[in-house]
């Protein structure tokens, strides 16, 4: 009797696509000079939060720190909900939370209006423009910080009508390969074409834990209020 060949087990599930990091930003702004003073540049360092689950990206804004003046303690959340197409953000210093949605979302009615609104006419954004050129490269293949990155670079250049010297921004990213978004760095310079007026951004995941966070950290926090301007969430005059 032939001998019999035991079953396989059942074979262990992929781990849930999700994760959490930390990371840091810098922000170089270099202003223009004004009579006989000289040009300024502003510094400011970020430092954040990332966390993610399937169709939900979670960023939160732990400091700010500047080399030139002392900032405030923001402490902001921004929740990107990709199968909404929503972005919510809140302040857990005033507790007001405020939602942009990608798609406008049309507004209940009661019945139909007497005197429909007029619509107005759509135009293009291009009909404002002299000059878009814009080319994204996909530069190769890597490892960035442990993890498989795959890296694009990033070049455009706009003018509006009117404007000779275009806008310049050219950026590099480094973008995880095993993530539908993740950028683990980016690198950007902003050229208006004013010298010495310029801006540079500088974005690096420092450590990173894989695992699914718990669903009730892509949520509201109960007792928030919503509130229809984006100023109300920032606090003031602390």
């Amino acid at each position: 009797m032939p001998a019999l060949t035991p079953a396989p087990g059942p074979s262990a599930s992929p781990a849930p696509p999700g994760l959490r990091a930390r990371a840091h930003a810098v922000v170089t702004v270099t202003g223009p000079s004004t009579g006989t003073n000289p040009s300024r540049t502003l510094t400011i360092a970020i430092g954040l939060a990332v966390a993610t689950r399937p169709n939900l990206v979670r960023v939160d804004i732990l400091s700010l720190k500047s080399d030139v003046a002392a900032l405030p303690n923001l402490h902001v959340t921004a929740v990107l909900d990709r199968r909404a197409n929503t972005v919510t953000l809140w302040n857990d210093a005033v507790k007001h939370y405020y939602l942009l949605a990608f798609l406008p979302q049309a507004a209940p009615t009661t019945g139909p209006s007497r005197s429909p609104t007029p619509v107005p006419r759509a135009v293009s954004p291009l009909s404002g423009l002299d000059l878009l050129a814009i080319a994204i490269t996909m530069t190769g293949h890597t490892v960035t910080n442990g993890v498989p990155t795959t890296g694009l670079s990033f070049d455009m250049r706009v003018a509006k009508k009117g404007h000779a010297t275009p806008v310049h921004v050219t950026a590099t990213a480094q973008i995880a390969d095993d993530s539908a978004w993740l950028p683990m760095t980016i690198d950007a310079v902003v050229d208006p074409g004013t010298p010495p007026v310029g801006a540079t951004f500088a974005y690096a995941i420092d450590d990173l834990t894989r695992g699914l966070p718990p669903l009730g950290l892509f949520t509201i926090p109960p007792g928030y209020t919503r509130t229809n301007t984006l100023w109300a969430i920032i606090p003031h005059g602390k």
